[in-house]
C-alpha cells in the first residue's frame, strides 16, 4: 500500500478516516476533519468480552425477547488516533489493534453511533425476532451482541482466509443508503470542497435544539378542521373498544414502527384522539428514531398530532416534499438507523475498491 494512502471506512454505515501513515500530504488534503463539527466522528473501540464466540453458538443467542447484551461488549475510549490499524490507542490499555485474526476483535464505531445502536436494540428487543432465522424476513438483529457479530463477521470475509491488521475499508452491503464514500481521500476532499457538505459528517445526536424548531415549524392547528372520523372508522372503534385489552394492545403494535407509508396515507382517519397520536410519537412507538422530541402541553387536543405521525412515516420523508427535507441531523440518524435495520448476518456487499457511492 503507497505512503499516505488513506480510506474512508464503514462500519455502521459512518465513515472513519482510516490511514496507513501520517505525512505532510494527509494534513493539507481535508483539514476539515478535525473541525468542531466533525469532532463527533472521534472513535471508539468495541469488543467482545472473552467466551463470546461460545455465546454465539447456544440456543440463548437467537433471541433477546426484551434483554439486553451490553454486558458482553467493551466500549473502550480513544485517547489518540492517528489512522490505519495500529492507529488507536488508550491511556490504560495502550494500543489497540484492528487485528482479524483475534475473533473476539476490537472494531471502531462513533460514539453517537454507539447511541444510536443501543436504542435501535432496546427498540427492537421488544419484538420475538429471531436473529438465526435463514428466510428472506429473517434475521433481524435485536441486541448490540447480534450487532457486533454482524461487524466481526463482515470483517473476517474482508480478506477470506487472510487472517491479520485490517488495511481495507469494511463492506456495507446496503449501499450506504446514500452517503457518499470515496477510496482517496483527497479525492474525498475535492468532493467537499465542490459540493456540499457530506451528509455522513452531520452529527446525528439527539439535539433539542433543531428538533425544536422542527417541530415548531410543522405541527399544525386541529382548528377548522374536520375531527369527525367516518361512519365506518367510528364502528371499527367502537368495535375494538370492546375487545380484550391484550387483543386491542395488539392490534395497536402492528402499527409499529409507522414507516414507509404512501401517500395515500397522509389522509387522517380520525378514529383516534390527538393524544393518542402525541402519546405513541413520544413514546418512540412510531418513530423510535425522533426521541429528541421537545415536551409541547396539548391538553385540550389542539395540535393535529396524527398528520404530524403520517407525516413522518412516510416513505420519502427527506425528499423534496418531505416534512424532514433540510433537516440534516434527522436525515443522518434516520439514514444509520435504516443501516442496523437492514443488516443481517451473512450479507457482503461489493468490495468497493476504487468506486465512489
Amino acid at each position: 500500500m503507497p505512503n499516505g494512502s488513506i480510506f474512508i471506512t464503514v462500519l455502521l454505515g459512518f465513515s472513519l478516516t482510516w490511514r496507513t501513515d501520517i505525512n505532510s500530504q494527509v494534513s493539507c488534503a481535508a483539514r476539515h476533519f478535525w473541525s468542531e463539527e466533525t469532532n463527533w466522528m472521534h472513535p471508539f473501540l468495541i469488543k467482545a468480552k472473552p467466551g463470546f464466540l461460545e455465546w454465539c453458538k447456544g440456543p440463548t443467542s437467537a433471541r433477546a425477547y426484551r434483554r439486553e447484551d451490553d454486558n458482553l461488549l467493551d466500549i473502550i475510549p480513544v485517547d489518540a488516533f492517528r489512522g490505519g490499524p495500529w492507529g488507536f490507542s488508550n491511556a490504560t490499555m495502550g494500543m489497540m489493534i484492528i487485528n482479524t485474526f483475534n475473533s473476539e476483535m476490537f472494531l471502531p464505531i462513533h460514539g453517537p453511533c454507539i447511541h444510536l445502536a443501543r436504542l435501535f436494540c432496546h427498540y427492537q428487543s421488544r419484538f420475538n425476532f429471531d436473529f438465526r432465522d435463514i428466510t428472506d424476513d429473517g434475521g433481524v438483529p435485536s441486541s448490540i451482541a447480534h450487532l457486533y457479530e454482524i461487524w466481526m463477521k463482515r470483517a473476517l470475509l474482508m480478506n477470506p482466509g487472510h487472517l491479520g491488521p485490517l488495511h481495507s475499508p469494511i463492506d456495507e452491503p446496503n449501499g450506504y443508503h446514500g452517503a457518499v464514500f470515496f477510496k482517496n481521500l483527497r479525492q474525498y476532499a475535492d468532493w467537499v470542497d465542490k459540493n456540499r457538505k457530506p451528509l455522513q459528517e452531520v452529527n446525528p445526536s439527539g439535539n433539542f435544539t433543531l428538533t425544536r424548531k422542527f417541530l415548531q415549524d410543522n405541527i399544525t392547528s386541529t382548528e377548522g378542521k374536520d375531527m369527525t372520523p367516518k361512519a365506518e372508522y367510528l364502528q371499527l372503534a367502537s368495535r375494538i373498544s370492546k375487545l380484550p385489552n391484550e387483543i386491542a394492545g395488539q392490534i395497536e403494535d402492528a402499527l409499529e414502527p409507522f414507516d414507509d407509508l404512501g401517500p395515500a396515507e397522509l389522509t387522517c382517519n380520525r378514529m383516534l384522539s390527538p393524544s393518542w397520536w402525541k402519546s405513541k410519537l413520544y413514546s418512540g412507538d412510531l418513530i423510535p428514531w425522533l426521541f429528541d422530541l421537545p415536551e409541547v402541553f396539548d391538553v385540550e387536543d389542539r395540535m393535529d398530532w396524527e398528520l404530524l405521525c403520517r407525516q413522518l412515516g412516510q416513505r420519502d420523508v427527506f425528499g423534496p416534499t418531505g416534512i424532514l427535507n433540510g433537516h440534516r441531523h434527522l436525515e443522518n440518524r434516520h439514514r444509520i438507523w435504516r443501516v442496523l435495520s437492514s443488516s443481517r448476518l451473512g450479507q457482503m456487499g461489493p468490495r468497493r475498491a476504487g468506486r465512489a457511492f
